[in-house]
Formats: structure tokens, C-alpha cells, sequence
């Protein structure tokens, strides 16, 4: 490969990585930084997938520039005021703004992004899309750990970034809320009344964007292509297209960190997450599954795992439960506990030519984070469908069925414990296909594609 197709290369990957982690120091596991951190949660985007998923390969391309175009001005909003798009996950961002006037920018940028928010989109068919956002911004010390998996990562977490998950959650929609930290670096006309954890922004406009994008004149540590995942580098130089598919998905948990902190051993905890990292990995490379991405939680923070994403695969029920079931079981000390569901999502490559992310977003990643939150230290709340789609079969302590924000219907689930082994063979794998001849053509059609150097993507689904 030529230095031309290498750096090429790099600079096609450079929107995938934040400028935090493109700058910070091979051999430094963690740092506490001072600046404001900005959580904005968007609300809409999986109601619109799922309206979008039934028009198949259209739905998800539309998805696709719809939600695109959100992300591209909220980012512009951010990144012109001197934020870094630390995480970027299929309905969130966490911005990070360090320097003079930091929480002056960040509430600002807030304020910007509400009103990109705000602006009317439509579909094909020309209904409005609706979407809200609430936004939470925190202001003084930041704990931030490095983990080394497949490739380095950054991990937000400690009292700041529990005190910003904190003001997002009580924002409500439509809401900056502000935490006091961040209050008192404000002028005063900005704010209203206190609500819940922190203050309401009053102020409607925002300061006009100024001076250059951060990181335009940084030097990195590493180049790009070190720092995104092996799979998503491929499938993100393939140019593989964006699509709704089934996936099983896990939101892992992990708590202690705002006591580590406190207490001062945070050492001990950048040592505690690199054996948790370390346990990912391993249990990911021995089953195939796959880390979608890192993020902040309170109290701690959360690991997000697939099977089926971003390489399309089978047994995405099986190799996840086995992957959650051993990173539990192997706890270095952070209370872990976790959620699994499987189900249709969108998985895509979102954003701008600025800030780009391999992402899935949908109601089943929902459900496997209120999965989470349901579960106690050191248990796996997995949903009976999951359970019933695994060919692997595990002792479970059904629960009684539960509500969880968002679903009308009660859920069905339980907690996952000792596995068991293969279970019994319960469709026959040998026998003739009836019917379905259309959609017989359609397959080997694709398959003779593929034989011609056409990339194709087919799933067949057993009957229930």
C-alpha cells in the first residue's frame, strides 16, 4: 500500500475517533480534567425506526439521512464552539469542552442544539418527524480512564460524569439543565429557576459560533486506524450499507466508581477497568461477539455488546448470553450487572464529514437497557424471546412480567444463570423447503451476485 492510500486511509477513519483520544498519551491510564461535559439525549429517532423498518432497504437508507442530518447540525453546534464529540451513540452525544470559558461554550452550544432540534423535518411521504431533546452539562473535574481492548478507549466516569447523567435524566423535554458547577461559571440572566438537580437555562439564542474546530492544529499520539475496532474499520471501509437486521445486544453495566474516586484509589479503579476490558475481549474473541461501544452511567458506567453487529451473523442469541454469562462470572470488583434482548434494529454509520459513528439504535436497544437498569449486582436480565431464540440453554429464574418506560405491554423475563448446555434440536435442519418459491429465486439470485464480486446480504428466519 502506497503512503498516499495509507494516509487516505486515515483520514477517512479520523471522523470516527474523538480528538480526546487522538491526543492523549499512549501510556497514560487516566487524567482528571477540568472543563464541562455535555450529555444531550434525543428522543424520536426510535419511533421513526421502527416506522422506517417496514419499507426495508428504503426505510433504512431514508433513516439514514434523516437522522444524519440531525447529527450534522448538532455537531456543527458543538465542534464551532470548541466541543469534542467524545461519545456519539444512536440517540446521544456527550460533548466535552475544555479552556477559557468552557461552560459559557457548552451551555451555549446546548442551546444551539435545541434549536437544530427543533427545526421541522419530514419523510418521503411527507409527515413530520418529531423530535425532543433534553440536555444535562456539569462543569469542574472529570475523571477520564483509558482501557485497551482490541483498541484504546476512553471511559467517562466518576462524580462529574454521574452529577451530568444526573442533570440530562431530570432535564425535561426541551430542557439545558445545568448543575450548580456549571451555574455559578454563567451570567446570571442565563438561568431560571432550580429544578431538580440543577438549574433551568432560560437564555433562547446562543452565543454565535467562533475560532477554529478543536484538534485542527493537534498532534496524535496514534493514527486513527489503531483506534477503530477491527470490524467497524472493515465495515466502514467496505462502505457497507446501512440496514435493519436482527441482533442481539447487551447493555453492561458497571458501578463503584464514584467510591473509588471519592476514597481516592483511582488507580485502582483504571485497574479494574482494564480487567474488565480485558474480560470483554477475551469473551468476545472466544464467542464472536462484538464491543458496539463504551458510555457513561451513573454511579459508573456502561460497556454495549452485540452479536450480530457489526458483522451479520447466526447464533447472535447463543455466543452474546455466553459472552455476558462469562464477563459477569469473571466481575474484577465493579458490581457488574446486565441486560439482554434481541430483536430488529438500525444499524448504520451516522453522522457528518466532521464526526461519524458505527451505531444500531431501536426499540430493541431500549429494552436491553431497561434490562439493565432492572437487574442487581452481579445478575443478567435477559427477555424470555431471547431465551426461546437461543439454541443454547441456561438455568433461568423467571420473573414476575414488569413495565418498563416506553412499552405498553408488560415484559417477559429472567435472570440468567449457570449455562446448561446445547438444547435439543427443536426445528429440523434437513428437511425440504415448502413454498416460498419467489423468495427461493431471490436468494440464489443474490448468491450467484456474490460469486460475480456483488455484495449481497440475505437473512432467513425460522418459523415460530
Amino acid at each position: 500500500m502506497t503512503p498516499g492510500e495509507i494516509d487516505d486511509i486515515e483520514q477517512r477513519l479520523r471522523p470516527y475517533v474523538p480528538e480526546l483520544l487522538l491526543g492523549w498519551p499512549v501510556d497514560v491510564p487516566w487524567q482528571v480534567l477540568e472543563g464541562s461535559l455535555v450529555s444531550a439525549d434525543i428522543s424520536g429517532f426510535t419511533a421513526l425506526s421502527e416506522r422506517l423498518a417496514v419499507l426495508g432497504k428504503e426505510g433504512a437508507e431514508e433513516l439514514n439521512v434523516l437522522v444524519s442530518d440531525c447529527f450534522r447540525g448538532m455537531i456543527e453546534d458543538c465542534v464551532w464552539r470548541g466541543g469534542d464529540i467524545i461519545k456519539f451513540g444512536g440517540d446521544a452525544l456527550l460533548v466535552w469542552f475544555a479552556g477559557d470559558d468552557h461552560a459559557v461554550r457548552a451551555v451555549s452550544a446546548a442551546i444551539a442544539m435545541r434549536a437544530t432540534i427543533r427545526q421541522v423535518r419530514r419523510t418521503s411521504d411527507g409527515r413530520r418527524v418529531p423530535l425532543g431533546i433534553s440536555i444535562g452539562v456539569h462543569s469542574g473535574a472529570h475523571h477520564i480512564v483509558q482501557v485497551v481492548g482490541e483498541v484504546p478507549d476512553l471511559i467517562v466516569t466518576g462524580p462529574g460524569a454521574s452529577a451530568t447523567v444526573q442533570a440530562e435524566s431530570d432535564a425535561e423535554a426541551g430542557m439545558v439543565l445545568v448543575a450548580p458547577s456549571t451555574a455559578a461559571l454563567l451570567p446570571p440572566t442565563w438561568l431560571g429557576s432550580t429544578h431538580a438537580s440543577g438549574l433551568v437555562v432560560t437564555r433562547r439564542r446562543a452565543l454565535a459560533p467562533g475560532g477554529a474546530a478543536p484538534g485542527s492544529d493537534q498532534r496524535w499520539t496514534r493514527p486513527p486506524s489503531e483506534l477503530v475496532p477491527p470490524e467497524q474499520r472493515h465495515t466502514i471501509l467496505a462502505g457497507i450499507a446501512n440496514e435493519h437486521r436482527q441482533v442481539a445486544v447487551s447493555f453492561l453495566a458497571f458501578g463503584r466508581a464514584d467510591q473509588l474516586v471519592r476514597e481516592g484509589r483511582i488507580d485502582e479503579l483504571a485497574q479494574r477497568l482494564q480487567a474488565l476490558t480485558n474480560s470483554i475481549t477475551a469473551a468476545n474473541e472466544r464467542n464472536g461477539t462484538s464491543l458496539l461501544a463504551t458510555d457513561i452511567a451513573p454511579g459508573g458506567g456502561k460497556f454495549i455488546i452485540a452479536g450480530g453487529a457489526p458483522i451479520a451473523s447466526g447464533n447472535n442469541e447463543d455466543r452474546l448470553l455466553r459472552t455476558i454469562r462469562q464477563v459477569i462470572d469473571d466481575d474484577p470488583g465493579l458490581e457488574l450487572h446486565a441486560g439482554v434482548h434481541r430483536g430488529s434494529v438500525y444499524v448504520g454509520d451516522l453522522g457528518s464529514l466532521r464526526r461519524r459513528v458505527y451505531t444500531a439504535l431501536g426499540d430493541s436497544i431500549n429494552l436491553a437497557a431497561r434490562l439493565s437498569a432492572k437487574a442487581e449486582a452481579g445478575e443478567v436480565v435477559v427477555s424470555r424471546v431471547t431465551m426461546e431464540w437461543s439454541s443454547v440453554e441456561f438455568e433461568v429464574d423467571p420473573l414476575p412480567p414488569f413495565h418498563v418506560k416506553g412499552k405498553q405491554q408488560a415484559i417477559h423475563a429472567g435472570k440468567l444463570g449457570a449455562l446448561i448446555g446445547r438444547r435439543a434440536e427443536r426445528w429440523p435442519v434437513d428437511g425440504p423447503i415448502v413454498g416460498r418459491a419467489a423468495e427461493v429465486d431471490r436468494l440464489w439470485a443474490a448468491v450467484e451476485e456474490a460469486r460475480s464480486g456483488a455484495r449481497a446480504v440475505a437473512e432467513v428466519l425460522r418459523g415460530r
